[in-house]
């Protein structure tokens, strides 16, 4: 299925639409009276237009399967294409919030299906070293936070490196006094989910922040990840716990540091 516009609407230009028709990503009911239709705009942010400003050029609805989860029980349906791209979602309005984790997790629909990536989406979404750098500003709070959560002389700290063999972050990190545990792929979501919790979460004081610290921070490392990852690790040693993720030749480390 495939819409157009009217060029004499308004909306449109808010909407950041200038091509002649887009692909209808998702359509479903809204309500008895309305129908919901999703369409990725030049940026390649997934909205939701009014569906008065949109007109059905191409009404071939066989590359489409049901997903009523999506749209809490109500018709829904998405373009097969996009399926393996929206698993993780429990709700169609989680992807038109078009948050940076969002956009990473879809992104390799865009390049799959060549559509015309943006140089600011290529400079944020796809650039590894732009999400580094939140990463690592994000940690700048994370740690002050864990420090007052703590309220004692040892002090902890996590930070985030990248290496590009494991060799060297065993050798070179850690010479001595070293355990080092490989864990299932299939693991690595929670793991690195109970890893960021271990540190961050607060349950006694602040039970409801930490749980968005902690969602955060995760979703800032794992929007790295757009293809899948090749092997997890934990490293063990005195003073440190390093969470070890291999993707595409390289180690992604989140490393916690203690010290008296």
């Amino acid at each position: 299925m495939r819409v157009t516009y009217n060029l004499n609407d308004k909306k449109t230009e808010r909407l950041g639409l200038e091509m002649d028709s887009y692909q209808v990503l998702a359509y479903g009911a809204f309500d008895d009276n309305s129908s919901i239709f999703l369409i990725a705009n030049d940026n390649l942010n997934i909205i939701q237009p009014d569906e008065s400003v949109l007109e059905i050029i191409d009404n071939d609805l066989s590359a489409y399967v049901q997903k009523r989860e999506l749209n809490n029980g109500q018709d829904f349906f998405v373009h097969k294409s996009l399926l393996n791209y929206v698993t993780g979602f429990d709700n169609y309005r989680r992807i038109t919030s078009n948050s940076f984790y969002c956009q990473s997790k879809i992104s390799n629909f865009f390049l799959n299906n060549n559509y015309p990536i943006p140089e600011g989406y290529r400079n944020t979404v796809l650039n590894v070293n732009y999400k580094m750098n939140l990463i690592e500003g994000f940690l700048m709070f994370g740690n002050s936070y864990i420090n007052n959560k703590n309220k004692s002389d040892y002090q902890e700290e996590i930070y985030f490196f990248v290496k590009d063999t494991f060799d060297t972050i065993v050798d070179e990190e850690f010479k001595t006094d070293k355990t080092i545990k490989q864990f299932e792929i299939t693991e690595y979501k929670l793991l690195l989910r109970n890893f960021i919790g271990k540190y961050l979460y607060d349950q006694e004081e602040n039970e409801s922040r930490s749980v968005e610290i902690c969602n955060t921070l995760f979703e800032l490392i794992d929007s790295i990840f757009i293809n899948k990852v090749d092997s997890i690790y934990i490293i063990y040693t005195y003073f440190d716990e390093v969470f070890a993720i291999g993707y595409e030749n390289k180690y992604y480390c989140l490393n916690k540091i203690g010290s008296d």
